[in-house]
């Protein structure tokens, strides 16, 4: 009988071994270069089965962040696109949408100015940045020096950024008006099975995200205008705010005089 044992399904404390392999490596946890030389982690791998519902288990159980934290997987078969979600590759925008058109002249540059605070935010957090650039150099290396067709890595401020080739009109739909939302973008982060420090460390990443979205709008110069009109027996008020942050005559010059603004668009 194994000592400390508790069955997963019954919770009975009757188990036998049936195999042992000792310590292994984690299957799938590529080494970077300079880990070559260094001990690899290894865990014990043991079969056993509960002798009152004779459900086969493994007995010893690694935790979630270490099993999978570094874990590369690659899809084996369906589409070729689909390969290329089969690495992790850290915290990523696999979207990133920008309205280019002369309906609306200071959405462009907005965007690319929302996309600074983002790197930036992104950038501060020192522990998410290892993880980025971590797995980066892990998907470049079994992924982009492989095959740059499939696996690509474009970069911007040494953050995985996937942007369209050329900005839309903002008329296609997709949920919202430019003269409301004036951006959109999607994240990815490598969340699956998280708990305890590895999900601490994702939702860093997202809360640094969130952090970087509201310094944008709190720095901005959000002019509220009003205006009325009288009619015979009544009045006809109207409010507007412009989107992006800044007057209606697209002069940018208020907003980009805040610290912060000139901080991230002058870099050296």
């Amino acid at each position: 009988m194994l000592p400390d044992f508790q069955c997963r399904s019954c919770e009975a404390s009757n188990g036998e071994l049936i195999l042992d392999y000792g310590e292994q490596p984690l299957a799938n946890n590529l080494l970077r270069p300079e880990d070559l030389e260094k001990s690899e982690p290894r865990f014990p791998l043991r079969l056993a089965v509960c002798t009152e519902c004779w459900l086969l288990q493994l007995t010893d159980l690694i935790p979630p962040v270490q099993l999978f934290s570094e874990y590369t997987g690659l899809v084996r078969r369906g589409r070729v696109t689909e390969r290329n979600w089969g690495f992790n590759k850290g915290w990523f925008m696999p979207g990133f949408s920008f309205i280019d058109t002369p309906s609306f002249p200071r959405h462009k540059d907005a965007a690319f100015q929302i996309r600074d605070y983002i790197t930036s935010g992104i950038n501060s957090n020192r522990e998410v940045f290892e993880m980025n650039q971590r797995n980066y150099a892990r998907y470049r290396r079994y992924g982009v020096d492989f095959n740059p067709e499939i696996f690509r890595l474009p970069m911007t401020d040494s953050v995985l950024i996937q942007m369209p080739l050329k900005g839309s009109s903002g008329e296609g739909g997709g949920g919202y008006h430019p003269r409301v939302t004036i951006w959109s973008g999607t994240t990815e982060a490598p969340d699956e099975t998280a708990y305890g420090p590895w999900m601490e460390l994702i939702a860093k990443a997202g809360l640094s995200w969130d952090q970087a979205i509201l310094n944008y709008l709190n720095d901005g110069d959000h002019r509220v205008n009003r205006s009325g009109s009288h009619f015979f027996g009544g009045v006809s008020l109207r409010m507007s705010r412009p989107r992006p942050p800044g007057d209606e005559e697209g002069d940018q010059s208020s907003v980009d005089q805040n610290p912060r603004r000139m901080l991230l668009r002058y870099k050296p």
